[in-house]
C-alpha cells in the first residue's frame, strides 16, 4: 500500500494523500525487452502481451478507449495516479513497473544520496513503489533529511508500520 506524504513541522504531524509519480532507474543491470520505453509504448506492449486490443483494456481498467489511445500515441504524457493504478491493475503489474523508464515521469529533482543508496540496496526487497519513494523524498525534519541509507530504511519501516 503506498503511503501518503507526511509533513513534519515543529511538533505537529500531518498526514496527506497527495502523490506524484517518479522514476527510479534500474541499477542492478537487469534489463528486459521493455526498458527505455515511454509510458504509452509500455501500455501497448503489456496490452499486446495479454492479447488485448484497446477495447479490452478499456473495459478491464475503466479507462476510456479514447484516453488509452492518447496515452499510447503520446498525446497525453502525465496521467493521474488513479489512471495508472487502474491500468496497472488491469495489466497485472505494479504502477512502478508500468511507469518505469518513462522520461516524462522522471523526478523533477534528484533523490538524496542516502535515499538513492537505500533504494538500490533494499528497494526491491521491500517492494517500494513510486508513491513510497516520493513520500520519502519529501520528508524533512527541522529542515533536514537523513543522510545514510540505513536511516532512510528505518524511516520507511516506521512509516509503513504507522500507516498500517
Amino acid at each position: 500500500m503506498p503511503l501518503g506524504i507526511v509533513y513534519i513541522a515543529g511538533n505537529d504531524l500531518v498526514k496527506s494523500t497527495t502523490f506524484h509519480i517518479v522514476n527510479i532507474p534500474q541499477t542492478d543491470g537487469a534489463e528486459g525487452d521493455d526498458t527505455g520505453m515511454t509510458l504509452g509504448e509500455r501500455i501497448k506492449l503489456l496490452r499486446n502481451r495479454k492479447g488485448w486490443g484497446p477495447g479490452e483494456l478499456s473495459e478491464a481498467s475503466g479507462v476510456s478507449r479514447a484516453y488509452l489511445w492518447q496515452l499510447e500515441t503520446g498525446g497525453k504524457d502525465r496521467p493521474t495516479l488513479d489512471t495508472l493504478e487502474k491500468l496497472a491493475r488491469a495489466l497485472d503489474v505494479r504502477v512502478s513497473e508500468l511507469a518505469e523508464d518513462d522520461p516524462s515521469l522522471a523526478p523533477s529533482r534528484a533523490l538524496p544520496r542516502g535515499l538513492a543508496e537505500f533504494l538500490r540496496k533494499r528497494g526491491k526487497f521491500y517492494g517500494l513503489q513510486a508513491g513510497d519513494i516520493e513520500v520519502l523524498s519529501n520528508i524533512h525534519y527541522r529542515g533536514n533529511q537523513p543522510n545514510a541509507a540505513e536511516d532512510w530504511e528505518l524511516l520507511y519501516l516506521f512509516l509503513k508500520k504507522w500507516a498500517g
